[in-house]
């Protein structure tokens, strides 16, 4: 298997074959390149990941073809993908932000 059927294998939503490149070149990975354990575990890899999980979040639904993405699903990929962008602090990363107005924050 190689990088981009790695990519691919994600998810059985038609990723578009030149997404998946884009993907990989922007991250700095060779598609062809033979999927091993060791590019699994980089962490190229494991952002390229979150890139297709990012890209699902936002993908099209193809109602003609009955494929879609539920709103749920939707969530769960943008949960996947900022797991991988906080965990090596990738500026996609799209994290919420807490904090409070005034001076009773034990009130």
């Amino acid at each position: 298997m190689i990088i981009r059927e790695a990519l691919q294998s994600l998810t059985t939503y038609p990723v578009p074959v030149n997404q998946i490149d884009k993907i990989c070149i922007d991250r700095g990975l060779d598609v062809t390149e033979t999927y091993t354990a060791t590019i699994a575990e980089s962490e190229v890899f494991e952002l390229a990941t979150a890139d297709v999980y990012f890209w699902m979040y936002g993908a099209p639904s193809l109602s003609e073809q009955d494929l879609g993405i539920s709103v749920v699903e939707r969530s769960n990929y943008l949960d996947m993908a900022n797991t991988f962008y906080a965990k090596y602090d990738d500026s996609k990363f799209r994290g919420t932000s807490f904090g409070f107005i005034g001076e009773d924050w034990n009130a």
